[in-house]
């Protein structure tokens, strides 16, 4: 019947092997191998509550001095995706043993551990215990590639790039990137401040695993920067609406670089950007052939950077180009915005199906009417039901057909108070005054949050979690803020 056993559990026909390990049980209780079969069936099954009694009943006929057992207990809660048990029977394993003893895998797996449970409540002491044991296995093992990258990440999660940086080193001396470890590394450049890393391997975008960036195959060059002065070039939109916006402000840059600029965008945003002040020929990518137009050299809109080959320095406010129809400021003005209290618009919200962790509440909200009184607050996103607006909130998003509409509404603002998503990006463009709050894992384009800006935007203020999710605070700095500001 043990056999029956092996085989039900080697073939991973897990409702066999829990009734088989059971029947098992009962005939002899004190088989230590018998017993861990069945937390092995137990955890497969997801039968919490059994494997604890049956953890602490092994526990309890074994010999103390068996400490190998704590590594079978952390495998099994492991299974059962309870990393908080998993990590605890694994740090009693490693403690247990002298640390010349200890294999790196073991300290690979309890990084694990503190990992995904750090990714449940964002507790920084268990991310630094995350660091601790990976930097334990990278010292054993100086040029194994997955405990470099696993030790990377948890620096980048951590906010600590700068101490990333030599790993990331080793790695690229261990050997070539995947794509996906060049977009992380990317990023560690760009929030170093190393441009031109950055730019090489930026380009693996496009073919990472995760979410890669789609741009259309066109049978035309990519404009790698050499002199196209006398030809017209096609920039393809990348990503989000707020990608879009971002680079718009760089475009005059271009301008005496070739002859004529096509720029083909996201459908929603072609109305703010057709009648631009650059001369841009702007097309809807939703309603254009490419076939239709007229070009020489093509781009993706996110290479502006590399071809501008800006570094740092470079990243100051562009120039907007974007003209907000005047008919459209006057008509939200008479309608939404014709009273003497100080007008704040709020976007809290991003993609619904980008990263979330960039949202605030609602609940937070309505701190701000609450310690703001003699304010107007605005809601400028879009699809937000009336009865999920806070109290003394306009919802002013579902008056909006387009972001001719947005714009309009965001140039009848006093100050923009915002989450990190397009609509950021739109008052930063139109150079609107804003205070930008962000989580405490926030987007890598935004490398310097340390000052009174986001670089990118001068008239943008950032506001940083001290930790994940903790938006409460930061919105109570921000409303001290608005009274230094507004109450002086």
């Amino acid at each position: 019947m043990f056999e029956k056993l092996e085989g039900y559990i080697k073939g991973e026909d897990w409702g066999n092997a829990l009734i088989t390990s059971a029947i098992l049980f009962q005939i002899n209780n004190t088989n230590i191998e018998l017993i861990k079969y069945y937390l092995k069936t137990l955890a497969k099954t997801k039968q919490r509550d059994l494997c604890i009694s049956l953890s602490e009943y092994l526990r309890s006929i074994v010999d103390e001095n068996n400490i190998e057992i704590l590594k079978d207990l952390s495998k099994v809660f492991a299974d059962l995706e309870d990393y908080e048990l998993a990590a605890k029977y694994l740090q009693k394993y490693v403690d247990s043993k002298p640390d010349g003893d200890v294999l790196a895998d073991d300290y690979n797996w309890l990084g694990c551990y503190y990992n995904y449970i750090y990714n449940k409540t964002y507790d920084l002491k268990t991310l630094d215990k995350a660091i601790k044991y990976f930097k334990l296995v990278v010292e054993k093992y100086p040029t194994n590639k997955l405990y470099l990258i696993n030790l990377c990440l948890m620096y980048k999660l951590h906010n600590q790039l700068d101490k990333a940086e030599p790993y990331w080193n080793k790695l690229l001396n261990a050997g070539g990137l995947t794509n996906d470890e060049a977009f992380e590394y990317a990023i560690c450049s760009m929030k170093n401040s190393d441009s031109k890393q950055f730019y090489k391997y930026y380009e693996s975008r496009f073919h990472k695993t995760k979410f890669p960036v789609k741009i259309p195959n066109v049978n035309i060059p990519r404009w790698a920067g050499e002199n196209i002065k006398n030809s017209t070039l096609l920039i393809y939109f990348e990503q989000g609406f707020g990608d879009t916006f971002f680079v718009s402000q760089y475009l005059y840059r271009l301008k005496p670089l070739v002859k004529k600029i096509i720029f083909v965008v996201q459908d929603a945003v072609y109305t703010l950007l057709e009648n631009n002040t650059c001369g841009i020929e702007i097309y809807p990518a939703g309603h254009t052939s490419l076939d239709s137009l007229k070009f020489d050299y093509y781009m993706p809109s996110m290479d502006i950077f590399k071809i501008l080959n800006m570094d740092k320095k470079d990243f100051s406010q562009g120039k907007n180009i974007i003209n907000v129809d005047k008919n459209k400021i006057e008509y939200y003005k008479k309608n939404y915005f014709d009273n003497k209290k100080i007008k704040i618009g709020v976007s809290f919200i991003g993609n619904k199906i980008g990263n979330t962790t960039r949202d605030i509440p609602l609940k937070n909200l309505k701190i701000l009417q609450e310690k703001l009184i003699g304010y107007q607050f605005y809601i400028l996103n879009q699809e937000i039901p009336d009865k999920d607006i806070p109290a003394g909130f306009i919802n002013l998003g579902k008056t909006f057909n387009d972001f001719e509409d947005t714009a309009a509404a965001i140039e009848n603002c006093d100050l923009i108070l915002n989450s990190d998503n397009c609509i950021l990006n739109l008052a930063g463009v139109l150079n609107k005054k804003t205070y930008a709050l962000f989580n405490w894992e926030y987007e890598f384009r935004w490398f310097d949050l340390t000052g009174d800006d986001v670089v990118f935007y001068k008239s943008v203020k950032p506001f940083v979690n001290k930790k994940m999710n903790d938006w409460e605070n930061t919105i109570n700095t921000v409303v001290d803020e608005i009274q230094k500001e507004y109450n002086s």
